[in-house]
């Protein structure tokens, strides 16, 4: 959410303009926060389980919380019709269905 965050500042305000805001400067520190808990939690999970099968565990647990919280917050599931909600979760059946062939 944060990198969306990000792009939209520097999308809407122009590269000038943008640097001059203490919300940048905000929104990059938090950003790069949110990098180092992910790296680290990374790091953590490959220090104790099979790679083979955690880095798609976790990739598909940021994908989905991604988003999940991106939807919310910039409220791109207001204007979802029927079709798009159902788009919506096939691919995250799909997703979670491939996770489940890769359990050990």
């Amino acid at each position: 959410v944060q990198a969306k965050v990000l792009a939209e500042l520097l999308a809407l305000s122009g590269e000038e303009r943008v640097f001059r805001s203490w919300f940048t400067y905000l929104t990059i520190v938090l950003w790069a926060s949110t990098v180092a808990v992910w790296l680290k939690r990374l790091n953590d999970a490959l220090a104790k389980f099979n790679p083979l099968f955690i880095i798609p565990l976790l990739q598909v647990s940021f994908i989905f919380f991604a988003i999940v919280s991106g939807g919310i917050f910039f409220r791109e599931f207001e204007g979802f019709g029927p079709g798009q909600w159902a788009g919506f979760w096939c691919g995250v059946a799909v997703m979670f269905g491939g996770l489940t062939l890769l359990t050990p």
